[in-house]
This record gives structure tokens, C-alpha cells and sequence, in this order.
């Protein structure tokens, strides 16, 4: 009789420990970050991300367009610069917020993304099919990636130094492509052998300059980086480390959900991602922000938003523990000079307040936003 309860035992734990025939399967022992479910968690106890030593600048910019929209802000040490949204041009302004001019060339004004080459003091402007190389001094121009480096078309790169990239591209074009990663020259020679980061054979359209594609500068000028692909059987987050490119992590999530953000803060890498309706509309519901900590591996989740009622990219963001100001969104993030840009537009923040309360030791000039208020650069500086 022993011996068949013994073989029972054995049986019901073989069930619950490795029996399950639809359990996932990875190709590597790697970490898991395992997104699934927590969009449904109505969790809301704010996950702080902040310390003691972070603090925040504010900047107002002298003028603006009306009606202003923007893709990306980056500061620097000198300047700040604005992509304005329907390709319009990047605004510069110096550290202050006095404007110097109005880069309006046709092709940089498909430009999506901004970032700071400190190796060479240049902005790169990340753009549809090209990336522009912008003179950090004076904002001229010096010209695309493809004619000065030789880089292919529909390639994004991510400066390590002076003459290697971190190159994302395309091997057909942007809308049906496989997509691949290396490491290159400025000669676009490729130092290593491609690395394939699409879903096994198809072809796909991951769309580069799109929010599908998520670059987070890591430790030691490394990077970490994954194009999300929806309904695939899981996520590859990658890692450069020296002259290689290697998966570094799993990441599971349900396919009907979209990321909106991505970034490595401090020990934590951040998701925010919302639910979709009917798998492609973006909803604003269950927005959800997900933190999972490098170093323990701990994961937390954080409900933002149950269902969109006046629209404003706040809601997106991390509570602001600094100054108890509005949450901030982390737009554009620099590790190498520790700090989170972001602009903050009245309209935006007006509709925020308008059903949520911050602090009473918030900058006063936050109650007063409206559609008539000048844009306000914030600075996050951390530890």
C-alpha cells in the first residue's frame, strides 16, 4: 500500500513541477521577465523610482509653435533641442531656453528620435530610412549617415566611441523587412557578424523608426536593446557587451498589449504598455507600468490608468517623488550624463490636473498651465 501512495506522490508532483506539456520553452537558460498577467493587476501603490539625491531642473522655452507636438527633446550641455511632430523641423534653444533657430531641412524633418554622440560632440537625429549628424555647436548639419559613413539605408545607430556604432537596420526595406543588429565602423563595415532579432523566418514589419524598437544605454557605454513582436512566443531583450551582441534576456507578454515606453533607469528596466482593442487600437486602458530590478530580479507592477478620460501623456508617467509635481515621463534618458529629459505642455498638463491632485509643495507655475503657456523643459538629475 506504501508503495502505491509513494507512486501517486510522485506522480501529482511530476504534474505540477515539469508534467505540464504546454509549459514555455526557451532556447537558453536566460532570465524571464515574465509580463503576462499583470496588466489585469489593479495594483496601484506607486512603485518608487526616485531618491533623496534626484532632483529637477526646470526650464522654460522662450517661444514655441502654437499648438505645439513633439517626438523627442534632448539637452545637452549647451542646448536643447525639440523634434516638432508632423516633420516640421527640431527647434534649438540654448541652456536657458533662449531660441537660436529653426532647423527646417527637408529630410532631418522626418527626424523621431534625438540623440547626443559625446564622443564627437554631435546630435544624431534619428530619422525615417537615415539618421542626420547635427554639429552640437552651432546645430548645422554636417549630413546623413549614409553618405559620410557608407551606412545602409534604413539603419539606426547608437554610438560605443569615436568610430563604432551599434547598428539596428533593415535587410529589404522599412515596411517588410528582416531585421538585424551589428557593430560597426564609420567605413559601415560590420565588426561582427549579423545578429537576426526577427520571429523566426517571416518577414516582418517591425519599422524601425516606430515605437516597435526600444534602445536603452547600459553600463560601461553597453547597450540593451529588443524590437517588440507582437504574438510572438516570446521576446528577445539583447545586450552588446564589447565587440559582441548577445541575448541577455526572456520577456514574455500578452500579444493583445503594446508598449508605449522602455527604459533602463538607475538598477530598473521600466515597461509602460496598455491593452489593445481588438489587437491593433490602442486603447488606453490597463495602462500598466512593469519594473524589474537587474540585480534581484524582482518584479513589480503599477496600474497607471484604468480607462483614458481627458487625454494627456501624464498619465504615462512615474510618480514625481522629487517635488511632488507631475509624473515624469522618460522621454529621453541619459546614462553617461545621468539625467531625464522631458517637455511639459500646458494643454497637457491642464488636463492632467483636471482630475488628479500633486503635491502642495509642487512649483507653483504647474497650477497655472494652460493652452496659452509656454513649453517647460524638465531635468531630472540623479545618482
Amino acid at each position: 500500500m506504501k508503495k502505491y501512495i509513494w507512486l501517486l506522490f510522485i506522480f501529482i508532483f511530476s504534474c505540477k513541477n515539469g508534467g505540464d506539456k504546454n509549459a514555455k520553452e526557451y532556447p537558453t537558460d536566460l532570465p524571464l521577465i515574465n509580463l503576462r498577467g499583470l496588466i489585469l493587476d489593479e495594483k496601484k501603490d506607486a512603485i518608487p523610482l526616485f531618491s533623496s539625491g534626484d532632483s529637477i531642473e526646470y526650464v522654460q522655452l522662450e517661444t514655441s509653435p502654437t499648438d505645439l507636438r513633439f517626438q523627442d527633446v534632448l539637452v545637452t550641455d549647451q542646448h536643447i533641442y525639440v523634434i516638432l511632430s508632423m516633420y516640421q523641423g527640431i527647434m534649438m534653444y540654448d541652456r536657458q531656453g533662449k531660441f537660436i533657430k529653426h532647423i527646417e531641412d527637408t529630410e532631418a524633418a522626418h527626424a523621431f528620435e534625438l540623440l547626443y554622440n559625446e564622443y564627437e560632440d554631435q546630435v544624431y537625429a534619428l530619422g525615417r530610412g537615415n539618421v542626420w549628424i547635427l554639429n552640437e555647436r552651432d546645430g548645422e548639419i554636417l549630413g546623413d549617415v549614409q553618405t559620410l559613413y557608407n551606412i545602409p539605408a534604413n539603419t539606426r545607430i547608437y554610438p560605443f566611441s569615436a568610430d563604432r556604432f551599434l547598428a539596428l537596420y533593415g535587410r529589404n526595406d522599412h515596411y517588410n523587412t528582416k531585421t538585424s543588429a551589428a557593430i560597426c565602423n564609420k567605413q559601415g563595415e560590420l565588426l561582427i557578424d549579423s545578429v537576426y532579432i526577427g520571429k523566426g523566418d517571416k518577414e516582418l514589419a517591425a519599422c524601425w523608426w516606430s515605437w516597435s524598437t526600444f534602445v536603452m544605454p547600459y553600463e560601461n557605454d553597453d547597450y540593451l536593446f529588443f524590437t517588440l513582436f507582437r504574438g510572438a512566443p516570446y521576446q528577445t531583450i539583447f545586450r552588446t557587451k564589447g565587440e559582441k551582441i548577445e541575448p541577455a534576456y526572456y520577456m514574455d507578454i500578452e500579444a493583445e498589449t503594446d508598449i508605449r515606453y522602455a527604459w533602463l533607469f538607475k538598477d530598473y528596466l521600466c515597461f509602460v504598455y496598455e491593452a489593445l482593442h481588438g489587437g491593433y487600437i490602442l486603447t488606453d486602458t490597463n495602462v500598466t507600468l512593469a519594473v524589474y530590478n537587474l540585480k534581484t530580479g524582482e518584479l513589480k507592477s503599477q496600474r497607471l490608468l484604468d480607462k483614458m478620460q481627458l487625454r494627456s501623456n501624464r498619465y504615462f508617467g512615474v510618480k514625481n517623488t522629487i517635488d511632488g509635481g507631475v509624473p515624469i515621463l522618460f522621454s529621453n534618458h541619459s546614462s553617461a550624463r545621468r539625467q531625464v529629459a522631458d517637455l511639459l505642455l500646458g494643454t497637457d498638463v491642464k488636463n492632467y490636473l483636471l482630475k488628479n491632485k500633486i503635491s502642495d509643495d509642487a512649483p507653483d507655475f504647474l497650477r497655472e498651465m494652460d493652452e496659452e503657456s509656454l513649453p517647460v523643459v524638465t531635468i531630472v538629475h540623479y545618482r
